[in-house]
């Protein structure tokens, strides 16, 4: 892949992070984060394997993984942020 597509799917991860963060919020709302997340990381899984079977220099199925993995991994790490942070302790 030529370097435009390489930065253009870098600001689409950038971009499209913030919706999965308030997506996986939403279903968070509903169904409770321990259980989105666990949910979240199975998807990762499956898009890592599916990975494996994509062509190579297909510019169009790049894309689609950097934004399902945008997706994915915004609100997975802004879930698993926000369910720990009450065991954290703060020092000063």
């Amino acid at each position: 892949l030529d370097e435009t597509t390489l930065l253009s799917a870098i600001l689409l991860v950038h971009f499209t992070g913030f919706g999965g963060v308030l997506l996986l919020g939403r279903f968070a709302e509903r169904w409770g984060a321990k259980k989105v997340i666990a949910a979240s990381l199975m998807v990762w899984v499956g898009v890592v394997v599916a990975v494996y079977f994509l062509q190579a220099g297909n510019a169009l199925q790049f894309y689609m993984v950097a934004f399902v993995l945008s997706i994915v991994l915004g609100g997975t790490q802004a879930l698993s942020r926000s369910l720990f942070s009450p065991f954290r302790r703060h020092r000063v």
